[in-house]
């Protein structure tokens, strides 16, 4: 009783006034007397129905009788709060030496992806990366792995990359799943990528333009409809990100490894062999380009 008495004392002073909520306060105290707030309003006042005597500790209680709010501002001219950010700079710290930590070396730049593009630099090493680990963390090669050119946020140009270029490239906190699913399925996925311009490896197919319709190829063999496969994506593309239906999938496993991580490993694991990390277009999945575009990629 004499816990639930002095959380209820300190709780009428914290709101004795609508100033205390106007003016720059303490964080960890205003957050001290909202919680007090939600105790009280949820436990209620003390009772017999609660096993308390109100009779016999009367006195000592303190009445609620209203309680008002408003908007606390917080702009450049607020007072700095020295216990807050005693408790923010060790962690500022350490999150400014893992993301000034430099990773590996990027041969080429890769430009954030163009939707008018018929295939992206950026986006065909994001999805072949995500493929290649995929691969480590099954019991069988997968068929396909689909993401989308949106969740690549910022250009990487070349040289030495750090671990927070990476955090900003992708900022979200997508994971890579697996799953199996019909033919039928993934050739509508794979209907939807083509139109978008979205990043896909482990298919092959080539058409002169987006009205000729595209044959899907894994393994140099036409996708049969009622024949599973094995896809990986983003857990945000499985959920129906980017107009994506995933909704029929099986054996749905998360990997729980965030995709920024998994662009992580491989900086690392090239910088312990002594190699950059070097990108390169490929000619299995995307629309015919024209002559000026083909010359660009190096060919003839």
């Amino acid at each position: 009783m004499r816990r639930f008495q002095t959380k209820f004392k300190i709780l009428s002073s914290s709101f004795r006034s609508r100033q205390t909520l106007l003016r720059p306060v303490n964080l960890q105290a205003s957050l001290l007397s909202w919680t007090l707030l939600g105790t009280l309003l949820f436990c209620g006042c003390p009772s017999k129905r609660h096993g308390l005597d109100t009779h016999h500790h009367r006195e000592s209680m303190t009445t609620l009788w209203a309680v008002e709010g408003g908007p606390l501002e917080i702009n450049a001219e607020s007072a700095e709060s020295t216990r807050l950010l005693a408790h923010i700079e060790p962690l500022k710290a350490e999150v400014e030496a893992q993301a000034n930590r430099v990773i590996g070396t990027l041969a080429v730049d890769l430009p954030q992806p163009d939707r008018d593009q018929a295939q992206s630099l950026m986006g065909r090493w994001a999805v072949e990366t995500m493929h290649a680990f995929a691969n480590t963390v099954t019991a069988s090669p997968l068929d396909l792995c689909i993401t989308n050119n949106g969740g690549l946020r910022r250009a990487l140009d070349a040289g030495p990359i750090s671990a927070g270029m990476v955090m900003e490239l992708m900022p979200f906190d997508n994971t890579l799943v697996t799953f199996r699913v019909s033919g039928a399925e993934v050739k509508k996925a794979l209907a939807r990528a083509w139109r978008k311009h979205e990043p896909v490896s482990g298919v092959e197919t080539h058409a002169e333009s987006l009205e000729q319709e595209a044959v899907f190829k894994i393994r140099g063999s036409e996708l049969v409809d009622d024949q599973p496969y094995q896809v990986c994506t983003t857990n945000y593309l499985l959920d129906g990100g980017g107009g994506f239906d995933f909704s029929k999938a099986q054996n749905v496993v998360n990997t729980g490894t965030y995709i920024r991580d998994i662009f992580i490993a491989d900086f690392e694991d090239k910088k312990r062999l002594g190699e950059a990390v070097t990108p390169k277009l490929s000619d299995d999945f995307f629309i015919a380009t024209t002559t000026k575009e083909s010359s660009e990629r190096g060919e003839s």
